[in-house]
């Protein structure tokens, strides 16, 4: 790497179930060993840049990084009597990231070409217009980073994120209208679309309830 001569070998294409989904399945890239010490090493790296902006999230607003964190939160708002929930995804979330979008964005908080660069050899992304693999451990890290814009304008709101997915909270059976309308154009703006099919209002759900649908 510091020659600048490494070159990430082609993962392995695996077919899995969906965990939340046993009716889906999803193709994962299974990269060796060694890719994936390099794919953290560098996470390690962005996270430096960037753990600060995710830290002061505002508190009406969570971004959760797995189901635990996810049944918590859930209870957490329950207790202060949140019961009805909007459920909102984003259509074909990782196929639709705007590569060039999210390289710009990188190289102007990184300054550092380079790692971009490098970034973009072990994705396999250097001449794609867009589109994320998944099963990357540098992938669901991009993911959130291209995600972020959206999850800072959702301050008044509240509102739980769980991997492209938006759980919008209310005490009462309110109109979720302006929530989906604000949500809708902020993903627009980012190149994405709302899957409106998958759209849910729940009433007191539990946590695997809010999920099984994703």
């Amino acid at each position: 790497m510091r020659q600048g001569i490494y070159q990430p070998s082609k993962p392995l294409k695996v077919r899995i179930p969906n965990k939340l989904n046993s009716n889906k399945n999803m193709i994962i890239d299974v990269s060796n060993i060694r890719d994936r010490i390099v794919e953290y090493a560098i996470r390690i790296v962005l996270t430096s840049f960037y753990e600060k902006e995710f830290i002061l999230l505002p508190r009406t607003f969570w971004l959760v990084k797995g189901e635990n964190q996810f049944s918590h939160i859930l209870r957490m708002l329950k207790s202060k009597g949140y019961i009805w929930y909007l459920g909102a995804d984003v259509k074909s979330f990782y196929s639709s990231i705007n590569i060039s979008l999210l390289i710009k964005e990188l190289i102007t908080k990184t300054e550092d070409k380079a790692l971009v660069n490098l970034i973009k050899k072990c994705l396999f992304i250097e001449f794609k217009d867009k589109g994320l693999p998944t099963g990357h451990i540098l992938s669901t890290f991009l993911a959130n980073i291209y995600l972020y814009p959206i999850d800072i304008q959702l301050i008044e709101k509240i509102a739980v994120r769980f991997s492209d997915s938006w759980f919008f909270a209310k005490k009462k059976n309110e109109n979720f209208h302006s929530d989906i309308e604000f949500l809708d154009k902020l993903l627009r703006k980012r190149n994405l679309s709302l899957n409106r099919e998958k759209m849910r209002i729940y009433f007191n759900p539990t946590p695997e309830a809010l999920l099984l649908n994703l």
